[in-house]
């Protein structure tokens, strides 16, 4: 039928809503904007109270097509039109895409990003039918111009290995869709398959063009001047877009901060902006302070992105900032690594007392910047004070009269302060002091300075854990400590990732909020 761009398909939809959808679309690019033109057809085709019972996704490998075509031939016993949708199709690539698959998995290499590198590596493999030994052994392959890129493509590789990725096996499978689609649907069926990357030569791509529609979410990446602008304007039109949808406005400086600081990444990008949207509450404009405030220590501060992983129970993404922090980052020992997690749950544990206590009745899943401000954060500085007061009320436990070693402890302290002099002992009482006043800060949800966002990101991450879960988090890393401490190097990375997947569980089936 045709070829049309992204920014056309509203147009086209609302035109022919009335008369003929096809039943075929192939959506091939950038993700975000193939998940928006998702969206756009989905919304045409099928009634959102409808749309759970009246579309599927399936993961887009070899192994899932039969079941495709069978859900895809079947009648639906449920009124209306029926969607199947095949999600980032992993088959959709010809030799003609090697050289810009390989350019994009190493780019996402020197990004850190080795699961988007290893995603890359796996599908070329695929397609010239080798194996990881082959290409550890053959560092001269020439379709891989191993010479050139041998370094970074054995790094990926292993990380395959050590992580247990496969490479997915091609077979006939594909050319059973392509005859499907030839045949045709029973009327009301729709299949739409999104893909990162087609040739426009390949075999089924040719047989969409046919008989459907193929909606090109593509952009150019080089550093050419004239691809430059079309992924300013990309940008910026999304940026426009979601600022329209939550009625905000961005100053001119505040964009070009938030776009210096991503680059073209559509994804980073828009989640950024989102979370700036949250940030000025009632607010209606960004400003470049805004900016600065909310997302520069994500920038500066790469276990940021590790422990926030980890808050909000996305196992995927923390294995992979693990595995990104111990092969060279800020944070490369693992005991750091755990420590910086430690501190996370124990934050978790106290912010998670506050919400089930009265103090906590302000806050509730769900709560908007702008209302934790006025209602949520007083009600935790009251909660605060109370502890603080509970804390210096508390009167020490005297040992046991009868006990041998009776004020030991208080002695010792007394024969010590006799030997030392004036500044010594002021210094040493100064010690004594600074770590009594560290550990009731410790204890405190708001800390002496710094801006009271960080707090409300914990309080919706607290959300995803009960408390029960929390307790279990710190006991697996209190036992991933003594672990790491008595354990060989070789088996670090993996005590780690146990207990990351031990965290990042699925919530239970009970909970006590």
């Amino acid at each position: 039928m045709a070829i049309i761009r992204h920014n056309e398909l509203k147009e086209y939809l609302s035109a022919s809503a009335k008369e003929y959808i096809p039943s075929v679309f192939l959506l091939h690019g950038e993700e975000l904007l193939y998940k928006t033109a998702l969206e756009d057809i989905l919304n045409v085709i099928i009634p959102s109270s409808k749309r759970h019972t009246n579309s599927e996704s399936i993961d887009g490998t070899v192994d899932n097509i039969y079941e495709v075509i069978e859900k895809l031939n079947t009648f639906s016993l449920i009124p209306g039109q029926k969607a199947i949708v095949i999600s980032d199709a992993k088959f959709f690539y010809s030799d003609t895409t090697i050289d810009d698959t390989l350019e994009k998995a190493k780019h996402a290499y020197e990004e850190n990003d080795y699961l988007s590198a290893s995603k890359g590596l796996m599908k070329i493999f695929s397609l010239l039918k080798l194996s990881f030994e082959d290409v550890k052994a053959d560092s001269k392959n020439k379709r891989l111009n191993m010479e050139q890129n041998s370094e970074w493509i054995h790094n990926v590789v292993q990380y395959c290995i050590e992580t247990g990725l496969t490479i997915p096996a091609e077979d006939e499978t594909v050319k059973s869709l392509q005859k499907a689609i030839e045949r045709g649907f029973p009327r009301g069926n729709h299949l739409i398959i999104t893909t990162d990357m087609a040739d426009s030569n390949h075999d089924l791509f040719k047989i969409i063009y046919d008989k459907g529609m193929v909606v090109d979410c593509s952009v150019p990446k080089s550093d050419r001047a004239a691809d430059k602008k079309i992924q300013e304007s990309v940008t910026n039109e999304k940026a426009r877009m979601i600022l329209k949808q939550n009625k905000k406005r961005m100053e001119k400086a505040a964009y070009t901060s938030l776009y210096e600081m991503t680059g073209f990444d559509l994804r980073t990008f828009t989640g950024n902006l989102e979370k700036l949207i949250s940030y000025i509450g009632n607010r209606e404009e960004i400003t470049e302070n805004d900016v600065i405030a909310v997302l520069d220590r994500t920038k500066k501060d790469p276990v940021y992105e590790f422990t926030n992983a980890i808050m909000e129970r996305n196992t995927e993404n923390a294995l992979f900032y693990l595995g990104s922090l111990l092969s060279g980052g800020d944070i490369a020992h693992p005991l750091q690594i755990l420590s910086a997690l430690i501190n996370q749950i124990k934050r978790l544990l106290i912010i998670k007392e506050f919400t089930q206590s009265g103090y906590g009745n302000p806050w509730h899943k769900g709560c908007g910047y702008d209302q934790f401000q006025t209602s949520v954060l007083p009600a935790i500085t009251a909660y605060d004070n109370y502890m603080l007061k509970q804390i210096q009320d508390a009167k020490p436990i005297s040992p046991d009269e009868s006990a041998p070693d009776k004020n030991l402890d208080k002695n010792l302290d007394k024969n010590l302060d006799k030997k030392m002099d004036k500044k010594s002992l002021s210094d040493r009482k100064k010690k004594k002091s600074s770590r009594k006043e560290s550990w009731i800060q410790d204890l405190m949800i708001v800390r002496k300075s710094g801006s009271p966002y960080p707090i409300y990101k914990m309080m919706i991450n607290s959300d995803n854990f009960s408390k029960q879960h929390l307790i279990y988090a710190y006991e697996q890393l209190n036992d991933a400590d003594a672990r790491l401490k008595s354990s060989p190097p070789a088996i670090h990375k993996l005590i780690l990732e146990k207990t990351i997947l031990a965290i990042c569980q699925k919530p239970e089936a009970k909970t006590d909020g």
